[in-house]
């Protein structure tokens, strides 16, 4: 079951009551010895037809899939999550400080995934996703509604993974394509005519390493994103590092660098931007689980030297400058299981962005209580 390049893997389920073991034979056959009964053959497609049958093919199926769980990889056939919570945002259309409303409102979201082929080596799913956010504005309004940045995101995706055993440690290569949109509840020219106000269409190429408590991983993802406001439509590019390593078995950190280049319809809104961030997640008594995440981004809009406002509701402009952003991302959260599959979470995330323009500073307070139930 356990398909390696090593000579045997035993696995031993929890009950105690059932031993697996299975050989790999250098012609490239394999040995799987289940309960007594045994299946010979290439390399076992669990989850098809040419996989073991019989009393014993669902569990050798089970094992796999339970294998692939206990190193981190989600194998269930299908799953799903469901999401109910309340959201408060201090600035849903990222304003500039001096005039942003502030909204609360009820959020829902649900996922779906369903993975048609896994065994040792390949894996192959296709996932969706949607939220629906609504804001009512808290307290009277002035100037623009919060409920404009009500909004309802959708996303979808295919990828392929093909796993690369390599003794006590495994490459894995990825691709698939991502496709999104995003549908706000404003009217022209935030958004167009059909309340769309950005769509995306990209592809992604991974390539990951992981051996005993740490994980690395190498990303190229290019998308076309297209926005209500044509001219920051662009396409994009970002290479993406990453490293999580295992400190205990309770402690996880994180860390990721990027780089990115945005080539845009307008050459005002080109930019190259590079950003890093550290994680962390601990799991406490209880079964409460924190999480801490802090990044940094910086964009540089290198062609965009035209007469920005240097305040808000300027009447005359300044000299031309270069736009050059500084952002900050931190989030804090914690979270516990429930009952009945369901789990509790506590999300706190501050967003900060301070510009050579000043027009363009913003800040932004969210606060998000959900409950979610996955099976």
């Amino acid at each position: 079951v356990l398909e390696a390049d090593s000579v045997e893997h035993d696995v031993e389920v929890a009950d105690g009551l059932m031993i697996v073991n299975a050989e790999h034979e250098p012609n490239g056959r394999h040995n799987v010895l289940l309960d007594g009964k045994t299946w010979n053959g290439p390399r076992p497609w669990l989850t098809g037809p040419s996989g073991p049958a019989g009393p014993r093919g669902s569990l050798a199926r089970q094992l796999l899939r339970a294998s692939y769980e206990a190193q981190g990889t989600p194998a269930a056939l299908v799953s799903a999550t469901i999401s109910l919570g309340a959201v408060v945002d201090s600035n849903p259309l990222y304003e500039h400080e001096t005039s942003a409303p502030m909204g609360v409102g009820p959020s829902l979201a649900a996922a779906l995934t369903v993975r048609p082929w896994v065994d040792t080596r390949n894996l192959l799913w296709a996932e969706g996703a949607a939220q629906r956010v609504h804001y009512f504005a808290a307290g009277s309004v002035v100037g623009t509604d919060p409920a404009d940045g009500s909004f309802t995101d959708l996303r979808a995706g295919v990828f392929y993974a093909r796993r690369l055993p390599l003794g006590d440690e495994e490459l894995q290569l990825s691709l698939g394509y991502r496709f999104g949109i995003t549908l706000l509840d404003g009217d022209p020219p935030l958004t167009d005519e059909n309340h769309v106000f950005s769509e995306s269409h990209g592809g992604v190429l991974a390539l990951a390493h992981r051996r005993a408590g740490v994980s690395n991983q190498l990303r190229l993802t290019v998308s076309r994103n297209v926005f209500a406001v044509v001219a920051r439509s662009a396409v994009s590019s970002e290479l993406w590092l990453e490293q999580g390593r295992a400190l205990t078995p309770s402690l996880r950190l994180l860390a990721w660098l990027t780089g990115r280049h945005d080539a845009a319809e307008a050459a005002r809104y080109d930019a190259l931007s590079f950003s890093g961030g550290v994680g962390a997640s601990w799991l406490a008594p209880w079964r409460l689980v924190f999480g801490l995440r802090v990044g940094y981004r910086l964009t540089d809009f290198y062609a965009s030297s035209v007469a920005y406002s240097s305040t808000p509701n300027a009447t005359t402009a300044r000299e031309p400058q270069a736009r050059r952003d500084h952002n900050a991302d931190v989030m804090a959260e914690v979270g516990r299981p429930l009952f009945w599959q369901l789990r509790g979470r506590f999300v706190y995330r501050y967003l900060r962005t301070v510009s050579s323009v000043t027009s363009f500073d913003y800040g932004r307070h969210l606060l998000t209580l959900d409950v979610a139930w996955s099976g």
